[in-house]
């Protein structure tokens, strides 16, 4: 028996979706990169933000089209928040990975521990009114477009 997942169908607002989300991680990364040590962002930083905002977009926006623009709100609210954490906690984790390379942990637990207590690190130290305004109302402006698209193009 094929699952929900396996019959997700691309789609014009699953498309927008992941290409506004995409655009808005790599806004985001460019916007936090005089926030992270040195000013400078690691080499797979602004990537990985990029993947993380189309894989948000593509998946959690795009399938929560078509239920109308009240909820699109909603869902872009909560967009946000995935997306500032899952940049947040793939940045920490990255961060781990070169503590490790250090040996700078006693065993694999302590490092995967260690990447709850990075994110929450990092998180305290990108709390910028412009960053922030910059994560929820591209969010919000994105989901409505997502789902003006979704009901376009269906």
């Amino acid at each position: 028996m094929a699952t929900r997942r396996q019959l997700a169908m691309p789609t014009a607002a699953r498309l927008i979706g992941a290409l506004c989300f995409g655009l808005l991680g790599w806004c985001l990364a460019v916007i936090a990169t005089p926030f992270l040590v040195d000013s400078v962002a690691p080499p797979a930083f602004v990537p990985a933000a990029i993947i993380v905002g189309l894989y948000v977009g593509w998946v959690y926006i795009g399938s929560r089209v078509t239920h109308g623009y009240l909820a699109a709100i909603g869902h872009g609210l909560t967009a946000a928040f995935l997306l500032g954490v899952m940049i947040l906690y793939v940045h920490a984790f990255s961060i781990m990975v070169g503590k490790a390379m250090r040996r700078q942990y006693g065993g694999v637990m302590e490092a995967v521990l260690d990447t709850f207590d990075l994110t929450l690190r990092e998180a305290a130290r990108f709390t910028d009114a412009t960053l922030l305004g910059t994560l929820v109302i591209g969010a919000l402006i994105f989901a409505l477009t997502a789902e003006y698209v979704g009901r376009r193009y269906p």
